[in-house]
């Protein structure tokens, strides 16, 4: 009976320890994630008539990365106007790149 419960113990301490180990990997996986972030490439800020330019295309159906390239290519220092940027993008953009509209 002594021999039982001694493997019985030593059962349950190799399960506890094995449990707390795999709770502590967990830990440092987190904290690496943390403290190691995934590098981005930085984008150049918008003006704020590109930005809202960018926003309308988007709504129109034009793909995020798209419009925000079109934006930047047509107007790199943001001295247009609202308006014109939008011609000058929409004008641009042939209907096969827009998404279908739902």
């Amino acid at each position: 009976m002594t021999l039982f419960l001694a493997g019985a113990l030593t059962g349950i301490l190799i399960l506890f320890v094995l449990i707390r180990l795999a709770g502590l990997r967990l830990i440092i996986e987190r904290r690496e994630k943390r403290y190691n972030p995934v590098k981005q490439k930085r984008r150049k800020m918008l003006h704020p008539v590109q930005q809202d330019v960018l926003s309308a295309l988007v709504n129109q159906g034009v793909p995020f990365r798209q419009a925000e390239q079109l934006v930047s290519e047509i107007d790199p220092q943001g001295r247009c106007s609202f308006d014109e940027l939008f011609r000058l993008a929409m004008s641009t953009i042939t209907p096969g790149k827009r998404k279908a509209a739902a």
